[in-house]
């Protein structure tokens, strides 16, 4: 949907719609069925802290587009993410303190992004496998990042829910098809999106103690989809 949102509103749409917990709610989720919802609420707060973790990964997949192809920059930018978390699982931080860090990393990353100007082609149609491979790319990923949550504590589930699977995949495709330039429309997208996303980790990180499961996800989404109209609005520009 994120793809098809792009090709028909431009990359910062799909960057808007790929930027959302669209995968790292129901990890989260799969986390507090598996265990309980303490351990999902614990995973929801550290879930901040991968937050802060894909500002970094943004920020390496842009400058390394500006020489290098879409495959090094995934990379790249996944080394810089793993690192992050890597530094962040040494603290024990409050999880207000990780959403201010989150929500400030997202500014930051958006002033260091490098200016690629505007595209010097139009969009290029995509071949018919295109779609279908985007979807068993980040299936294959989303499968890999909840077995590997599953197996770890609250804490370490939480840092990799956010691991950047649909900003790499739509990043790396849109630089393939577009160019560097449509890549930094759909990564601004994104950034704008991941407030909704931590909007979605904090609460539930207070709600998942004090209600029932399904409750607590509702109110969760809810405050995601009220953090994107707000910041969508505010960046409309």
């Amino acid at each position: 949907m994120a793809s098809l949102v792009g090709r028909r509103f431009g990359p910062r749409a799909g960057g808007l719609v790929g930027g959302l917990p669209v995968v790292g709610g129901p990890i989260l989720l799969v986390l507090a069925l598996q265990h309980d919802a303490e351990f999902g609420a614990h995973a929801a707060a550290a879930s901040l802290g991968g937050l802060f973790a894909t500002s970094v990964f943004v920020v390496v997949y842009a400058r390394l587009a500006l020489r290098a192809g879409p495959i090094a920059c995934v990379l790249g930018g996944w080394a810089g993410f793993v690192a992050t978390i890597a530094v962040l699982a040494q603290f024990h931080l409050p999880r207000g303190v990780l959403l201010a860090m989150a929500c400030g990393s997202f500014l930051v990353a958006g002033r260091l992004l490098p200016d690629f100007g505007e595209p010097d082609t139009p969009p290029t149609l995509p071949p018919s496998w295109d779609i279908p491979l985007r979807m068993a790319i980040a299936a294959a990923l989303v499968l890999a990042i909840s077995a590997a949550s599953s197996a770890l504590g609250p804490r370490a589930s939480g840092l990799l829910t956010p691991f950047p699977i649909l900003t790499a995949v739509l990043a790396g495709f849109t630089q393939q098809q577009d160019g560097v330039a449509a890549v930094e429309a759909s990564l601004r997208g994104f950034l704008v999106a991941y407030f909704s996303f931590a909007a979605f980790s904090f609460t539930a990180s207070i709600t998942l103690t004090a209600m029932p499961m399904g409750a607590a996800f509702g109110v969760a989404v809810a405050a995601a989809v009220v953090t994107q109209a707000v910041t969508v609005f505010a960046t409309r520009a």
